[in-house]
């Protein structure tokens, strides 16, 4: 398939087939829609990781189209600081991985109740663990 500019109306016309396929953007190497069988699209990024032939050849995606925040026009703007950042060297992946690895909120809480509730009074910290447990676990714990 030939590469053009990926647009709006490129985005909404592409239907599922019988394998995933992406389509290519002419403007920014490596920026991509991916669509799925069921007809699912998101856009993706693809780089080499390292130098040269020898790099790690990476496709990450940016997010999903037709959710009703990753437009044609962001996810380019996307895909170019992504590429701007493997222009330095960099490794959006690794760092993605990196940061997967952290400490979440919720076991943040649970280190809190376990380590820093020594000098707190009972129920002061019964009613911590009902605000955790109620509100903070729910809504951002992950």
């Amino acid at each position: 398939m030939d590469k053009q500019k990926l647009t709006q109306s490129h985005c909404e016309a592409s239907k599922g087939k019988d394998t995933t396929y992406f389509l290519w953007d002419s403007e920014i190497t490596g920026f991509g829609l991916r669509v799925t069988p069921e007809g699912a699209k998101a856009f993706v990024v693809q780089y080499r990781a390292g130098y040269g032939r020898s790099g790690k050849t990476r496709r990450m995606t940016i997010g999903r189209y037709g959710d009703g925040i990753w437009t044609v026009e962001k996810a380019r703007r996307e895909a170019k600081r992504m590429l701007g950042e493997v222009a330095t060297g960099g490794d959006p992946h690794a760092a993605l991985r990196e940061n997967s690895d952290a400490l979440t909120v919720a076991a943040l809480c649970d280190v809190y109740f376990a380590e820093g509730c020594e000098t707190k009074k009972p129920l002061t910290v019964q009613y911590d663990k009902a605000r955790v447990e109620g509100h903070i676990k729910p809504l951002i714990g992950r």
